[in-house]
């Protein structure tokens, strides 16, 4: 499905080509996506079990090759295949592999039932809400409770997780099996007390040591995850869809392929935040393409007088 999000005051368009995104790929590109992340999280962790990692593989194959026969149509042969894969994999013997391949959730996801994850990386104490002393609601709650439901079926699961300078628990992550990360950039750059006196620079450049935790963070999730991930950078400052931050970005993540699974997304307003519905819808848009759900077109949407209402871009 193919879908362009109109306001009143014009529509918002993805600022490059999405040809290498998610929801632009087939059915069988998708599963082999999962399948390739599934081996290189959970089955490259049991070389002793050589054995039972070549059987599980054996059984992928086998499944891809029923599901190009079915005409990428999920029928009784293709969810046998998954079965089969499923069956082998009981035989590993490493718990924590085990559990690994469980969540990376196969056979729901190719029977369409497998809700998927988003956790909101944010601070505790940061919110982009003017009344914030008042609700004590910080971006993350806010986040949630204004996308509850809106991303289509089956229903994601939201999570929060706290985030400050230094930070560098990607665990804690990891252990929600996320199918998309939301972070906001500059959260990085604040203690953990909220002291703005203390805040650093993150300015992605690999001499900066903040940028280059986040980097590390986002390789070891975008590794390590269970299932394949895609991540939502937000953030209110100009520069995020800028071309020196998204080159610079480029530059520093470890590994190319991770290009096409960033987002950008530039909350416009340093006074509406998230409480601004076109923001959410606009946000909720970028969301559900990184889940692979709708494809969107974004660019830029202006309000009367210029000022942007909402930006979102790819990395590459």
């Amino acid at each position: 499905m193919f879908r362009k999000l109109f306001f009143a005051t014009g529509f918002i368009v993805l600022a490059s080509s999405l040809g290498t995104a998610n929801s632009a790929m087939t059915l069988k590109e998708r599963v082999e996506e999962r399948i390739e992340q599934t081996r290189q999280a959970c089955l490259v962790d049991i070389e002793q079990e050589d054995k039972v990692a070549f059987s599980i593989s054996a059984e992928m194959n086998k499944l891809l090759a029923k599901l190009s026969a079915s005409g990428e149509k999920i029928n009784k042969e293709v969810l046998e295949g998954v079965q089969s894969t499923d069956i082998a994999a009981a035989n590993i013997a490493k718990e924590s592999a085990r559990k690994c391949y469980k969540d990376a959730g196969l056979y729901d996801f190719i029977r369409g039932a497998l809700k998927p994850n988003i956790v909101f990386m944010d601070g505790n104490l940061i919110s982009y809400q003017p009344d914030f002393d008042k609700t004590g609601e910080n971006n993350r709650t806010v986040l949630t409770k204004a996308l509850a439901g809106k991303l289509g079926e089956p229903t994601a699961i939201f999570h929060e997780q706290g985030i400050s300078l230094n930070w560098n628990s990607w665990e804690l992550v990891t252990s929600k099996v996320p199918d998309v990360v939301a972070l906001h950039w500059s959260a990085f750059q604040v203690p953990s007390r909220g002291d703005p006196i203390e805040q650093v620079s993150c300015e992605p450049n690999r001499d900066n040591e903040c940028a280059m935790n986040i980097v590390e963070i986002l390789r070891t999730i975008w590794k390590h995850n269970a299932r394949p991930t895609k991540f939502v950078i937000y953030s209110r400052n100009k520069w995020i869809c800028g071309k020196q931050f998204r080159q610079g970005l480029r530059n520093i993540l470890p590994d190319r392929k991770m290009v096409q699974d960033v987002f950008l997304f530039r909350v416009p307003s340093r006074s509406d935040g998230f409480n601004n519905s076109r923001t959410i819808l606009a946000l909720e848009g970028v969301l559900m393409h990184a889940l692979g759900r709708d494809s969107f077109e974004f660019v830029a949407d202006y309000e009367a007088g210029g000022k942007v209402r909402a930006e979102a871009c790819v990395l590459g």
